[in-house]
Parts: C-alpha cells; sequence; structure tokens
C-alpha cells in the first residue's frame, strides 16, 4: 500500500509478505515513511520499531482470533 496524495506525508508505503510454510504462515511487514514535519520525523524516527512491531502483534492478535471463529463455525457446521 503506498500513499501518495497527503498532506502528511512525502511517502507512505506499506507492505506486507505472507508466506504459507509447511506447517505454519511467515508473515513479514516492511513501512517506509517520510514525513513533511520534520518534528514529527524525528519523533517517529525514534519509535518506528514499536510502532511496527505493535501493528504486527495487533495483525497476529486478530488472525489468531479469526481463525478460533473460523473452526468455531466450521465445527457447528459439521454438528449440523
Amino acid at each position: 500500500v503506498s500513499s501518495e496524495d497527503t498532506h502528511l506525508f512525502y511517502h507512505l508505503i506499506t507492505k506486507w509478505v505472507l508466506e504459507q510454510k509447511k506447517n505454519y504462515i511467515n508473515v513479514n511487514f516492511y513501512i517506509s515513511f517520510r514525513l513533511k514535519n520534520i518534528i514529527y520525523q524525528n519523533f517517529m524516527n525514534l519509535y518506528i520499531k514499536e510502532v511496527g512491531e505493535k501493528v504486527l502483534y495487533s495483525f497476529i492478535k486478530e488472525s489468531k482470533s479469526n481463525s478460533v471463529k473460523n473452526l468455531k463455525d466450521l465445527m457447528s457446521l459439521r454438528e449440523n
């Protein structure tokens, strides 16, 4: 995903790579950005690792939650 029409960023690019493996899915998240405001840019440079980790962990948590829901739906279909 990229953002080119914004007043906040010169550029914002996020890339998700999902690779299906034998017993798991490998997830990589990449982000590239340049903010127009130098103060915000310097702040984000300090915290980008933590922000990226929170985004990735939130994705994993939501994925696990949805997997359980899908499994429960599948099991209820089998019972009927």
